[in-house]
């Protein structure tokens, strides 16, 4: 859980508005078939009250909000996104497969025909520790095909 407020000041000095945000992200790790395959699950979601500045935008893009696509692709004042991730873990070394998807615009905006879907494939060692995923964006204008190296990425 994350929770912000604050007032911003414009430029000249002068007062300027108020504005809180908050979001929210829950993640699960469930055995599937124990102990070598695992399904993670990861939701979030957040809004913006007020006028925040345009840095305290909610962006979503790269390797931990949005895979396939490259940082700050969607961005707004509110935020939704999801992961499903299948592993087969060995070892020292977990292989997946993945999905994600999200939005970020005006609250009131919201469409699901806007959602940007991504897929890939992933590996890691030492449980995450170091982690690359090979992804690709498959709707909007800024859909790539990306390779991302994670350090400390469990998910």
């Amino acid at each position: 859980l994350y929770g912000q407020g604050a007032r911003w000041r414009t430029t000249g000095g002068s007062l300027g508005t108020n504005y809180g945000r908050a979001s929210a992200i829950l993640r699960a790790a469930i055995p599937v078939a124990a102990p070598t395959w695992r399904l993670g699950l990861e939701v979030g979601g957040g809004t913006t009250w007020g006028t925040a500045p345009l840095q305290r935008s909610w962006f979503l893009g790269g390797a931990h909000t949005l895979r396939g696509y490259p940082a700050s692709s969607a961005l707004g004042s509110s935020f939704a996104r999801g992961r499903l991730e299948l592993a087969r873990t060995f070892e020292i070394v977990t292989l997946s497969t993945f999905t994600d998807v999200g939005w970020a615009g005006l609250r009131s905006e919201f469409s699901g025909d806007d959602l940007l879907y991504g897929v890939g494939l992933g590996g890691s060692v030492l449980d995450g520790l170091i982690r690359l995923d090979l992804s690709h964006g498959l709707n909007g204008p800024a859909k790539q095909f990306r390779i991302d190296l994670n350090l400390d990425a469990l998910l």
